[in-house]
């Protein structure tokens, strides 16, 4: 069985809130409900298996966001993440169930395949619909995706500076955060997948 372009999943926990233990309810940028969108997508960014960042924004908010970053941000990070992409469908091929397909998306890093239970750091994200995860594994992307800091880190360099004046903006204007959280907040990646 080849592996579906599309598919719907109950939304895994581990894109779940870590403050509340519950799904995300609301958007951070506009507050508004998220099972009242069409779409939203879930951030989320681990430090030794402890959720030190994350957020959820519907998709309108995510495409105004994503309208403020450079062009050419966008097309390096695409294109970097879709040549690692095609040669992963390959190894998705013999997966046949769609839980497996969940689960091999949000345990290997997206670019090397590193295991997630062997990063220190490393980031989630994944676009929901309603309590479900959307699923593709096929160009122009992947959903869920989960990337380890050392691919995050390698990705920095395609990052603009007006991008990334753009997201430290936004988690300025909307994350209060402990002394040395930029430290755990990747400013300089790419994180707004």
């Amino acid at each position: 069985m080849s592996t579906p372009q599309i598919w719907f999943a109950p939304v895994p926990q581990l894109f779940w809130s870590e403050y509340s233990g519950r799904p995300f309810e609301v958007c951070i940028d506009c507050d508004r409900a998220l099972q009242d969108c069409e779409f939203y997508v879930v951030q989320k960014r681990f430090v030794a298996k402890e959720g030190v960042f994350e957020m959820a924004m519907c998709h309108e908010c995510r495409e105004c966001l994503s309208q403020e970053c450079s062009q050419q941000t966008m097309l390096a990070v695409n294109g970097f993440l879709a040549e690692h992409l095609s040669e992963r469908n390959a190894k998705t091929e013999q997966l046949t169930e769609s839980d497996d397909l969940i689960l091999y998306c949000i345990d290997h890093c997206i670019v090397c395949s590193k295991h997630r239970a062997k990063c220190h750091r490393y980031s989630v994200g994944g676009l929901c619909r309603g309590f479900e995860i959307v699923g593709q594994i096929s160009p122009p992307g992947q959903t869920p995706l989960m990337i380890c800091d050392d691919c995050e880190r390698g990705m920095a360099d395609l990052v603009s500076r007006q991008t990334r004046d753009t997201w430290d903006r936004f988690v300025d204007e909307h994350f209060d955060g402990p002394p040395g959280l930029e430290l755990d907040i990747p400013s300089a990646a790419p994180i707004a997948f």
